[in-house]
C-alpha cells in the first residue's frame, strides 16, 4: 500500500448547494439544473451578444470589437441565435 498516493475513485466528492445571492442568482442556479451545459452556455452567449448589440445601438463593428470577435463571427453567432 502506497501511502503517498490517493486513488481518485476513493475520494468522495463534496456535495454543496450553489450559493445564492439575490433573486437573479437563484434563477440562474435553477436554470443550471434544467438544461445541459451546452444549452446553458448558448443561452448566456445569446443574452450577452444581445446586450452588447443594444449597448452599441446595433452597430455591428463596434459590437464585435467589444465582444473581442470578428464581424464575420458576430454575424454567424447572430444567425445561430436568431438575433437581428
Amino acid at each position: 500500500m502506497n501511502l503517498g498516493a490517493t486513488e481518485l475513485q476513493n475520494v468522495p466528492l463534496p456535495v454543496k448547494k450553489p450559493k445564492t445571492i439575490g433573486s437573479e442568482e437563484v434563477e440562474v442556479n435553477k436554470q443550471l439544473f434544467k438544461n445541459n451545459l451546452s444549452e446553458y452556455l448558448a443561452e448566456r452567449e445569446r443574452d450577452y451578444i444581445h446586450a452588447v448589440l443594444e449597448e452599441t445601438k446595433g452597430i455591428k463593428t463596434e459590437a464585435a470589437k467589444r465582444l473581442g470577435i470578428s464581424v464575420r463571427s458576430l454575424y454567424y453567432k447572430m444567425e445561430k441565435h436568431q438575433l437581428e
